[in-house]
């Protein structure tokens, strides 16, 4: 499971550090394209574990897909921040901002049936070394831990 990281730096009020990789991209299926080739620059540059990068990659693309299946006013011309930095040997802390409706990944219920909905939630729960969530500026904020090893 996860635990709380509300520890994390602020990294929308500070300048880019050499290792950080710094992101604005539109929510859009082309948005999440960019993201993910950018991280695998990034990642092959800090030779940074691929089981890290796979898993941060799945956390996006849920957060991508759910803004674009629930939230119509963000994907109509929101953009998300994505800010990445190393952590530990193998594995990265995240900051992703979004402008979606305020909905907090760490409270929100999970279904456990079998139908359809919250799923995405729970692989987000169970990828996630540490997981935090806030509200700011009118934008929802999720900041994450990832380890390869756990």
């Amino acid at each position: 499971m996860y635990t709380d990281v509300s520890d994390f730096e602020n990294v929308s009020d500070r300048e880019m550090d050499r290792d950080g990789l710094n992101l604005r991209l539109e929510v859009s299926s082309a948005g999440f394209l960019s993201a993910t080739a950018a991280i695998d620059q990034w990642a092959a540059r800090l030779e940074r574990s691929p089981v890290s990068i796979a898993r941060l990659k799945v956390i996006l693309d849920e957060i991508w897909a759910n803004l674009l299946r629930h939230d119509p006013a963000a994907a109509a011309g929101g953009d998300i921040a994505l800010y990445l930095k190393p952590h530990g040997a193998d594995g990265l802390r995240a900051q992703i901002t979004d402008p979606g409706q305020a909905f907090d990944v760490t409270k929100a219920k999970v279904r456990s049936d079998r139908a359809p909905g919250g799923h995405g939630l729970l692989i987000i729960r169970e990828l996630a070394e540490s997981l935090s969530y806030k509200r700011q500026d009118g934008k929802n904020c999720l900041e994450f831990t990832i380890n390869p090893d756990r």
